[in-house]
This record gives C-alpha cells, structure tokens and sequence, in this order.
C-alpha cells in the first residue's frame, strides 16, 4: 500500500505546493495520521496533527472517536480562518 511519507511524488510536488501556499496564506496544512509512522522527523512535525496528539487513528479504542476528532479539529481551524478573515474585512 503506498502511503504518503513513501511518496517521492508527495513529497516532492504536492507538499512544496501545499507548503508555498500556506506560506502565503492561501491553505493550511493538517496532517491527519491515520496509522503509524516516522512522521515526528518530518516537516509534518511542526504542525498541528491530528486526531489529538497525532495518536494514530488506527490506535484509537474506537476509530469512529477518531475521526470525529478529525473532524472537530479542522472545524476548529477553519473557523478560526474564517474569524481571522473577517476581522481583516472590518
């Protein structure tokens, strides 16, 4: 099964890509770790993974839990963008 850190095309294209836009404040990246592996010797390490605490979710009692983690957290993240871009607005 191919998976994202064993990926030349990943990490060569997609996430430069991915890390220039969010340099420019056009995306955000959120790492989402859904089984084990190497990810903390990444750039991945610097951001905010999830479900919480990166814990795999494959790791989780309950997978289901799991990605309503996910899901909550990028909920939180993207309201919090939408907050700042309407303070930007007024």
């Amino acid at each position: 099964m191919l998976t994202f850190l064993n990926s030349e095309f990943c990490w060569e294209v997609e996430l430069k890509h991915a890390l220039r836009r969010q340099e420019m404040g056009e995306a955000k990246i959120i790492p989402i770790i859904v089984r084990p592996a190497d990810w903390q010797n990444t750039v991945l390490a610097e951001m905010q993974a999830l479900p919480k605490d990166g814990l795999p979710v494959v790791d989780w009692p309950n997978a289901d839990r799991a990605f309503l983690d996910v899901v909550k957290g990028i909920r939180t993240v993207a309201e919090r963008i939408i907050g700042d871009r309407q303070r930007q607005v007024c």
